[in-house]
């Protein structure tokens, strides 16, 4: 059983914009109910998760060659110098995709900062 880590949020966040959360008298029953719920719920999310990452770990990926004088040529082409935290992140990515596993990465960046010309 494969889920993506969306689908896993999705099941933890169920808070619906604009509604209140109902409050429980603590030591009452309808609060030692809710906590075990509550408690279900999340060692079943943490089952989810270890069977998700077990399954990541065994998974046989695709390992890229190294750069080759054409990818070298085509990334000197990049008209733009890259900042040093930008060279880290893409040669953390090259040697993630040279692995034969399943490259577990995500890469976040802002599009149009900067000095317009």
């Amino acid at each position: 059983m494969f889920h993506s880590s969306a689908w896993i949020w999705s099941k933890a966040n169920r808070v619906v914009e604009g509604s209140e959360p109902t409050l429980d008298k603590l030591g009452g029953t309808a609060w030692t109910t809710r906590k075990t719920r509550v408690r279900k719920s999340l060692e079943d999310m943490a089952d989810q998760l270890l069977a998700l990452y077990a399954e990541r770990k065994t998974a046989e990926g695709f390992a890229f060659s190294p750069d080759g004088a054409w990818q070298r040529e085509f990334e000197d082409a990049f008209e733009f110098e890259e900042t040093a935290d930008q060279c880290t992140a893409i040669a953390d990515i090259k040697k993630d995709l040279e692995k034969a596993t399943p490259m577990d990465r995500l890469l976040c960046g802002d599009v149009g900062y900067g000095k317009p010309k």
